[in-house]
């Protein structure tokens, strides 16, 4: 009898092929969720290798400012990278583009209704001034523009005032206040 021995190395070499989800588009309001890595928003990536059963999946983002890039909407882009890796150290990337963006207008609560005195301003310090929320602005720009009609006697009229605001990715949303003007 003989014996002789043979040394047999076995090697992962081969990287784990992952499929990235596909693009997304998300209201800024869910943009947290994305960057969290929500899969109901993102979408999951699959990661499969010859050897190692569960191939560990990480992600690197990275974000793309562009300043209205679609006519009355505002966006900004996140490069989400991913990388699945085995147990080997062996990776492959692919990347998933997420766009988020802003398309719902502010909501603007007007003041009451008011009637004032013909000697009174009725500029809106007195009038009173509207308030606005929006899901992605937290400072909405308000402004107004009047239309007099006239009453009956030249001291006696109603405002018909036009409240719009409006967010940072120009979303606008109206809102009317009629002060009244008596003598």
């Amino acid at each position: 009898t003989s014996t002789c021995e043979q040394t047999i190395n076995v090697e992962d070499t081969t990287a784990p092929v992952i499929t990235c989800p596909a693009d997304a588009m998300v209201q800024c309001e869910s943009a947290a969720l994305a960057i969290s890595f929500s899969d109901s928003v993102t979408g999951s990536v699959v990661g499969t290798d010859n050897c190692d059963p569960y191939v560990d999946i990480t992600f690197n983002d990275t974000i793309i400012d562009s300043d209205s890039a679609i006519a009355g909407t505002c966006a900004y882009t996140i490069v989400r990278t991913w990388t699945g890796t085995d147990d080997c150290e062996n990776a492959s990337s692919c990347d998933q583009s997420i766009t988020v963006r802003d398309i719902t207008a502010p909501v603007i609560t007007c003041p009451a209704a008011i009637t004032i005195e013909c000697s009174d301003s009725s500029n809106p310090s007195n009038t009173g001034n509207p308030s606005g929320t929006d899901n992605c602005d937290q400072d909405v720009d308000i402004t107004f523009n009047d239309i007099v009609n006239s009453g009956s006697c030249p001291d006696a009229y109603t405002i018909v005032r036009t409240w719009t605001g409006t967010d940072d990715c120009e979303n606008p949303s109206s809102s009317h206040q009629s002060p009244t003007v008596q003598d």
